[in-house]
């Protein structure tokens, strides 16, 4: 009975019907009207259809994501994205709804007339509004749902932990967005300046006990747009946004900040900030604590240090690190060795500034990672010792514990860098990335159940996480032997960066372990063409897998893929 009514619902929803006055073919994957005619991507166009299905009824965010990324991790906004795509398709207004509206805090209703077109058995299409069609409709509701209640249990399936404490997530805290902060300079080179003001922001408002500060990565897709706090809120699932402007002009700059509460529209709280560039970082302490008191947070002693702590009070260091941090997100060999150069830089005008120095120790263990380095034993060793430093200077820093721990994991000293990424969260304990990183670790030990775990919990901390969040998991899959889920999750890491080499390392490996033997050498192939320089000698040597059997299964199965020796 379960299989005929599943089967029903799939009939149902790839049936051809009409909305208003667009004709939509889910098989084809097309919409079209008179001459017009638009293709949807798979994933949007299942979204258009399951609110067909439901027309008129309001589908909460998590049923649509469960139906539509079935068996999947997905991010929070990757269901907002493709409403966005449908809206735009569909040339509907957000403010004044034609086809899909958005209902606050409960999800989204397809408000336009839906008509399927004539079954092959011949029963006359109905009207949402005749008694036939209403029956359909209750029909696809109800097995709607019964699919829903076995997609949750694939779900729970499919992390393998049997779900995770919310309380011990942090996921009731107040939720913040810190939007681009928009660029009023004459000069589109003070972009970095900007860019950098931002994430300054995100950096010393994340990781308070109060609070969860939703990531760069979600929030930047906003850059250069107008936008609706309400609208941004319920799309980034955000209880308060903050947004503002820098002007640079010189010597001089100006800041402009505000906070809002999404739910309402209503500022709470804005100030101009404008001086010459010695008071720029008093001007950052005032913004950041304007926030904090605006959102009546109760501040940990831990809280209180870090965000009292100045990082650098020199503005030409400071600017040399902005211009570092915009070079190093680059990902290439010579932006890593520019933005390093702008580290040093900066450290020689100010050597007592810690970030500068965690992020050189981050630059460099990415050069020796890479294989970029002529001598990669003195990279990591400089690179540990720049982390060291860092810790010394500011150790109420999650983000200077979180660098030393990485430089550990690539020198193979893995009980220790536990430790200090264990610091790291002691110190933020809503620290997303710290999770992560401790997932890796897990994973190069062995541990995959824990690692997924760990993964896991980072996620509902970030859930607009960025590739590498699913790369780990897919990899604890892989060490626990679970390759179907391995290649799914991966697969998901690389449609969110597909220059990411890691992932197409691992479902390399796995499809070696399933037999596939073509896919697999597919991925040798892409692998060798973004990194020539990834040979088995190179991951034989720095990668730091610390369980043998586990780094022998996984160099094996690369060699017969093809991954030449050296």
């Amino acid at each position: 009975m379960e299989k005929q009514q599943a089967g029903e619902l799939t009939h149902s929803l790839m049936r051809p019907f009409h909305l208003d006055d667009w004709r939509v073919d889910p098989a084809a994957g097309i919409i079209s009207r008179n001459h017009e005619q638009v293709h949807l991507e798979p994933r949007v166009m299942t979204v258009l259809t399951l609110l067909a299905g439901r027309a008129g009824e309001v589908i909460s965010r998590e049923q649509l994501e469960a139906e539509a990324w079935a068996g999947t991790v997905v991010g929070y906004d990757a269901l907002a994205s493709s409403i966005l795509k449908l809206r735009k398709a569909l040339g509907d207004s957000t403010r004044q709804p034609r086809y899909i509206e958005t209902v606050s805090k409960r999800g989204y209703r397809l408000v336009a007339p839906v008509t399927f077109d004539e079954p092959a058995s011949g029963d006359t299409a109905t009207t949402p509004s005749s008694p036939a069609n209403r029956s359909r409709s209750w029909r696809v509701g109800a097995i709607a749902t019964l699919v829903l209640a076995m997609v949750v249990v694939l779900a729970v399936v499919f992390v393998g932990h049997g779900g995770i404490d919310e309380n011990e997530t942090g996921t009731n805290l107040k939720t913040l967005a810190v939007m681009p902060f928009a660029n009023i300079s004459n000069d589109p080179e003070n972009e970095y300046f900007v860019e950098g003001i931002t994430d300054d922001i995100i950096t010393n408002l994340s990781g308070l006990s109060d609070v969860l500060v939703i990531s760069r990565s979600a929030t930047y897709r906003y850059k250069g747009q107008e936008f609706e706090p309400r609208n941004v809120g319920q799309e980034l699932g955000a209880d308060y946004l903050v947004e503002g402007s820098v002007r640079k002009a010189g010597k001089r700059w100006r800041i402009n900040a505000s906070l809002i509460e999404t739910g309402t529209g209503v500022q709470l709280w804005a100030k101009k900030f404008e001086s010459r560039e010695s008071s720029l970082f008093k001007a950052q302490d005032e913004l950041t604590n304007g926030i904090v008191s605006a959102l009546a947070l109760q501040l940990s002693s831990s809280d209180k240090k870090r965000l009292h702590y100045r990082a650098t009070t020199n503005f030409e260091a400071y600017d040399l690190f902005l211009h570092g941090q915009k070079l190093f997100k680059e990902r290439t060999r010579e932006a890593n060795e520019a933005a390093q150069d702008a580290y040093r830089e900066a450290i020689k005008l100010d050597p007592s500034f810690a970030r500068a120095h965690s992020a050189l120790a981050v630059a460099l263990t990415v050069e020796f990672w890479r294989n970029w380095s002529d001598n990669p034993t003195e990279t990591l060793d400089r690179a540990l010792e720049m982390a060291n430093l860092s810790v010394r200077l500011n150790p109420a820093s999650p983000q200077a514990h979180w660098a030393r721990g990485y430089a550990l994991m690539y020198q193979k000293k893995h009980k220790q860098a536990i430790r200090a990424v264990e610091k790291a969260i002691d110190i933020a304990p809503t620290y997303a990335d710290g999770y992560g990183l401790l997932a890796l670790i897990n994973n190069q030990l062995g541990n995959g159940k824990e690692a997924a775990r760990l993964i896991t919990k980072g996620m509902k901390l970030d859930p607009h996480y960025s590739w590498d969040y699913p790369y780990i998991l897919g990899r604890a899959y892989y060490v626990m032997g679970r390759y179907e889920d391995a290649i799914k999750t991966l697969g998901i890491a690389l449609k969110r960066n597909e220059q990411a080499v890691n992932p197409r390392l691992f479902l390399t490996a796995t499809y070696v372990a399933l037999g596939r033997l073509d896919d697999a050498k597919w991925e040798v192939e892409q692998i060798r063409i973004m990194n020539p320089d990834t040979t088995l000698s190179h991951l034989k040597n720095d990668y730091p897998i610390a369980d043998k059997a586990l780094q022998k299964r996984f160099l094996d199965q690369l060699r017969k893929a093809g991954l030449p020796e050296a």
